[in-house]
């Protein structure tokens, strides 16, 4: 009997990858919030996770690109970007009060009930600047969980998904548990 996981092109990527990651915060916001980071050197990416409620995402020379609960954002190379309340433009918003528990940072809204809820941090790969499957990610990659369990069905245990595609190596965006890779916005002249 064969494993049908076997094949899986992530798993054998990982150990060469050789990635640490780091939580660096955990964010309550309400209102016109917005949050911007700047870029990261070579070997650094930022993560976002979607927990509540929906943001935007902003880089120079794109257009605003929509997460909800449930997705999770990684910018393989660390590009500067803001990420923001739906209906809010540029900077700014509600003041934030910050607190950390060891060495998570939470911020939070003051004043204004929290609709949306997320975690951030960052990716070192460690191999990064001779690491040509680091070069190779595109600038966008965003996993649409949405209300799906994370971790994928062990696919021995369920004979009914044999021969098809697990959810996080579909090749185009489909709807929740889908993998969506985004490398086809204009690029800025």
């Amino acid at each position: 009997m064969t494993n049908p996981d076997a094949d899986d092109a992530l798993s054998g990527l990982a150990p060469l990858l050789r990635v640490r990651p780091e939580l660096t915060d955990f964010c309550r916001f309400g209102g016109a919030w917005a949050s911007s980071h700047r870029a990261e050197p070579a070997g650094w990416a930022y993560f976002h996770i979607v927990t509540k409620g929906s943001v935007k995402l902003d880089r120079a020379g794109f257009g605003p690109l929509r997460l909800d609960a449930g997705d999770i954002l990684l910018l393989p190379h660390g590009d500067a970007h803001t990420v923001r309340a739906p209906g809010a433009a540029g900077h700014g918003g509600p003041p934030a009060a910050t607190h950390y528990r060891n060495s998570l940072r939470v911020q939070a809204s003051i004043g204004v009930e929290p609709d949306t809820e997320l975690i951030c941090g960052r990716l070192h790969f460690e191999a990064a600047p001779q690491n040509l499957i680091v070069a190779a990610l595109p600038d966008v990659v965003v996993l649409r969980v949405g209300e799906r369990p994370l971790a994928p069905p062990n696919h021995a245990r369920h004979p009914g998904r044999a021969g098809r595609r697990p959810p996080w190596r579909s090749r185009h965006r489909e709807g929740p548990g889908e993998c969506a890779v985004r490398d086809d916005a204009p690029r800025p002249s």
